[in-house]
């Protein structure tokens, strides 16, 4: 996974050759729509302003809002990734992993879906059914082959996920690379912090790890870490 920071641009690299655009995708942090996020207007609006709510650390009002918007559109699958988001600044991780796992069995090809319920998998120890979950693939460009931009969020949180996953199974020389690659594009993300506590885990969590590793299944089909190369337009 290799990526170029650049100025803002809507056009791909003219010197790209069919080939090269098969492997080659934008992160960026503008707001990113795609078609199966079920979103009308109204719902954008209402998504926009619970976003702010959330980020200035007002989830309680945040649930509220979004779990009126959840009865009433209930095949949004954003609503279910933001009410995820603003529980677990309350800290309330059965009620996230309970939704994580809702919106996995209802929007299976979500990505934000399988972020959050990989990260249910990997804290539960279950390490080696994260694969099946990103159906062998881990890169972006694989799982989404007709997607040509990704959110930073969506970049980093498929990276931590996979740099957790490969400290998992004892390949701390790929999660370092992908530890990395955080930091650089976007050092002030929480998934920085997560992958860094499998990365360099205190002594409680290298013990977890290695009993973990010592009880799972063989790790011999362990899928290949990303090899599409993308540009970062900050």
């Amino acid at each position: 996974m290799t990526h170029k920071k650049s100025k803002k641009s809507s056009r791909l690299p003219r010197q790209r050759n069919k080939a090269d655009l098969r492997n080659f995708y934008l992160v960026t942090n503008e707001p990113v729509i795609d078609k199966s996020d079920n979103l009308n207007p109204e719902i954008m609006l209402a998504l926009d302003r619970i976003y702010h709510e959330i980020a200035n650390n007002r989830p309680k009002p945040a649930i509220a809002e979004l779990e009126a918007l959840q009865v009433k559109h209930p095949d949004v699958p954003k609503i279910y990734n933001f009410l995820a988001t603003a529980h677990s600044l309350l800290g309330n991780r059965d009620k996230v992993s309970e939704l994580a796992e809702t919106a996995y069995r209802k929007f299976p090809n979500y990505l934000f879906a399988k972020i959050n319920y990989a990260q249910v998998l990997l804290n539960r120890g279950k390490f080696d059914a994260v694969p099946d979950l990103f159906d062998h693939k881990f890169d972006l460009k694989l799982l989404y082959p007709k997607r040509r931009v990704f959110h930073v969020s969506e970049h980093t949180g498929f990276v931590g996920v996979l740099c957790a996953y490969y400290c998992y199974v004892g390949r701390q020389d790929i999660a370092k690379k992908l530890y990395d690659n955080l930091l650089e594009i976007a050092p002030q993300s929480p998934m920085v912090a997560y992958a860094r506590s499998f990365l360099k885990p205190g002594l409680r969590m290298r013990l977890i790890l290695w009993l973990r590793r010592r009880n799972a299944r063989s790790v011999d089909d362990t899928p290949s870490p990303p090899t599409s190369t993308y540009r970062f337009e900050a």
